[in-house]
């Protein structure tokens, strides 16, 4: 169990090293446009300010599509997948290192947008921020999009069990999935209507009349069981019926 653990981590670790790219991206990327929306402060409105710096959670959707698909490719890419299958690691492990380096790089995408508010909003400091409740929801918030790495995780793996025409197939399979994981989230609500709601307070609100943020948590467990099912297919599918070439 401790050697299984252990090559997790060795996996992780690869593909945290492997992805310092798109780390030192989103590290410089965000403050140099916080830096670029300060210098605009005297000729735009602080509402055009603020809502401006919030455009880099635009690009969320592009990188948990793209990075879920590029770091699984790259095994293919460096041959390195030949080496894992000989190691005694499933594939679960495999992508779910994947998994935590997007949901990682997405986390920190999160936390400099936050920071570019409060740099940039005068009404908000850090202390609106530094909550359990603001935490878990800017955590969970992170891990919705990284359900999106996913698919395109199980996308590649299915198109890469055909020999032609696989981008097309994985384009169709994640399309698919889009769909089947709205049916069954859907389905499994009922299953999860006794999870409470998280009230997330909001103090810099108030003058508004609004107090806290009320989530309803029910079909966020119900999309997370949804997304662990694709995940533990996709695990499943490399396993046994993806062919790697020696």
């Amino acid at each position: 169990m401790k050697k299984k653990y252990g090559l997790f981590w060795s996996l992780w670790k690869k593909d945290m090293y492997g992805a310092r790219a798109g780390f030192a991206f989103i590290g410089a990327g965000v403050p140099a446009w916080s830096l670029f929306l300060v210098t605009r402060r005297g000729q735009w409105s602080g509402d055009m300010v603020l809502l401006l710096s919030l455009v880099p959670l635009l690009s969320l959707p592009f990188v948990a599509i793209v990075n879920g698909v590029f770091f699984l490719s790259g095994e293919w890419r460096t041959q390195s997948i030949q080496l894992l299958r000989t190691l005694p690691v499933r594939s679960a492990s495999i992508l779910g290192g994947k998994l935590l380096t997007l949901y990682i790089q997405i986390v920190l995408l999160v936390f400099l947008v936050c920071l570019s508010i409060v740099f940039l909003w005068d009404q908000l400091t850090l202390s609106h921020f530094a909550t359990v409740r603001v935490a878990l929801f800017l955590l969970s918030f992170s891990a919705f999009f990284t359900g999106l790495g996913v698919l395109s995780q199980f996308a590649y793996i299915a198109g890469k069990m055909v020999q032609k025409a696989s981008w097309l197939v994985s384009l169709w399979v994640f399309l698919l999935s889009l769909w089947g994981v709205a049916r069954m989230t859907n389905f499994l609500l009922p299953l999860f209507a006794w999870v409470p709601s998280l009230s997330v307070h909001l103090d810099m609100l108030d003058e508004q009349g609004l107090q806290y943020l009320v989530i309803d948590t029910t079909p966020l467990g119900a999309l997370a069981a949804a997304l662990v099912f694709v995940f533990l297919l996709g695990s499943w599918l490399l396993d046994k019926h993806v062919y790697v070439q020696q």
